[in-house]
C-alpha cells in the first residue's frame, strides 16, 4: 500500500499528450481557477468549519480550533499542512499567467487568485508553509521574469498582498505564525526525526522497508521503538526515504530527479522553464516540515499533474510552443 502511493501519483508525469499540450493555456487557467475557489473555500472554513461540517453530516465537532469562530480547517486534499504546501506549489503557475500577456480579465483573476493564496496559507497557521509561500511569492516576483516594464504589476502585488495580510491580522489570530519554533508541536516532530534517523541507522544501506514503521494507515498517531518515541510520520520526506528504502533508495531516487531536471531544462520558453523550477523548489521546501510527496495521495497527484505538462513541454521546439502560447481560450 506504501509503494503504491508513492510509485501510482509518479506515473501521471506521463499524463500530458500532445493533445493536451496544445491546450496549455486552457489547463494554466483551469489550475489558476481552481486555486482561487480552494483559496476562498478555505477563507471560508477558517470561520464557518463547524457549520460546514454539520452539513456533511459530521456531528463531531472539530477540535482544531484558534478561537469560537476561527479553525484550522481540513479540506478534501487534507490537513491544514498539506493545504499551506498546495498554496506554495501553486503560486508559480498563478505568477505565470499573471505575468503572461493573457486578457485583462484572466490577468485580474490571476492577481486576485494570488492575494487570497497568500492569505489562506496565513490562515492555515502552518508556519513552515506561510514564511515558504513568502519566499515562493517574492522568488517569482523577482526570479520568474526579467521584463523590467512589469514593474506596476509586481508592484501592485506587494501592495495588495500587505493589504491583504494586514486585514487579515485584524481580523484573525495568526500569532501561531510569529511564536517560534519551541513548542510543543515542534518538539514532537524533532522527536519524530530523530526516530526517523534512529531507524535508518539500523538499516542505512537499503531501509527498514517502505510503511513498515511508518505505516500510512492506523489508528494511534504515536510510535515507540527501542524506547524512543515520535509520531506515526516524521513530518520529513528526507528523513522518511532514508528510514524507509535507505541510501540505495534515496541514490534511485535522485537519479530519477536529476533525469526530470534535465527534461525541464530543456523546456523551450524561459519563464515556463523557470516556473517549472519554482514548482519543485517550493516542494523541495514543503518536504522540510512534511512528508507529504511520499504518503499523501492527493498532495503528491496534483504535484506529478503539474510536472506533467512541464514534462511535456520539453519536448516542444520554440515555434511549437510559442504558437502554443498564441492559443487563445477564454
Amino acid at each position: 500500500y506504501a509503494i503504491l502511493i508513492l510509485i501510482i501519483p509518479i506515473n501521471l508525469l506521463f499524463l500530458c499528450k500532445r493533445k493536451d499540450i496544445n491546450n496549455l493555456n486552457f489547463f494554466l487557467k483551469l489550475f489558476t481557477a481552481i486555486c482561487l475557489i480552494y483559496s476562498l473555500g478555505y477563507i471560508f472554513a477558517t470561520s464557518n468549519y463547524d457549520f460546514l461540517s454539520k452539513l456533511m453530516g459530521n456531528t463531531i465537532y472539530s477540535r482544531s480550533f484558534i478561537s469560537s469562530d476561527q479553525h484550522r480547517a481540513k479540506l478534501m486534499i487534507g490537513s491544514a499542512i498539506t493545504v499551506a504546501n498546495y498554496f506554495t506549489m501553486s503560486l508559480p503557475i498563478l505568477f505565470y499567467v499573471y505575468f503572461r500577456r493573457y486578457s485583462i480579465r484572466w490577468n485580474a483573476i490571476s492577481l486576485i487568485s494570488i492575494i487570497f493564496n497568500l492569505i489562506a496559507s496565513a490562515l492555515t497557521l502552518s508556519r513552515l508553509g506561510f514564511f515558504s509561500s513568502i519566499l515562493i511569492a517574492m522568488s517569482c516576483i523577482f526570479f520568474q521574469i526579467e521584463s523590467k516594464n512589469k514593474f506596476a504589476k509586481r508592484f501592485l502585488i506587494i501592495i495588495l498582498a500587505i493589504l491583504g495580510f494586514s486585514i487579515i491580522m485584524i481580523r484573525y489570530d495568526i500569532g501561531r505564525l510569529f511564536m517560534g519554533f519551541h513548542d510543543t508541536s515542534v518538539l514532537s516532530r524533532l522527536s519524530s526525526i530523530y526516530l526517523g534517523i534512529y531507524i535508518f541507522q539500523k538499516n542505512p544501506l537499503f531501509g527498514s522497508g517502505m510503511g513498515s514503521h511508518f505505516t500510512r494507515l492506523y489508528t494511534d498517531n504515536s510510535l515507540k521503538i527501542d524506547d524512543l518515541y515520535g509520531l506515526i510520520d516524521p513530518h520529513n520526506v528526507y528523513v522518511l526515504i532514508l528510514s524507509e528504502i535507505g541510501l540505495i533508495g534515496l541514490i534511485i531516487i535522485i537519479l530519477f530527479i536529476l533525469c526530470l531536471f534535465y527534461r525541464l531544462s530543456q523546456i523551450p520558453d524561459k519563464m515556463f522553464r523557470k516556473t517549472s523550477y519554482l514548482i519543485v523548489f517550493a516542494a523541495a521546501i514543503s518536504g522540510i516540515g512534511g512528508s507529504h510527496l511520499v504518503n499523501e495521495i492527493s498532495y503528491s497527484i496534483v504535484f506529478w499533474i503539474y510536472m506533467s505538462f512541464f514534462y511535456s513541454a520539453s519536448y516542444l521546439g520554440v515555434r511549437e510552443f510559442e504558437e502554443i502560447s498564441k492559443n487563445k481560450c477564454t
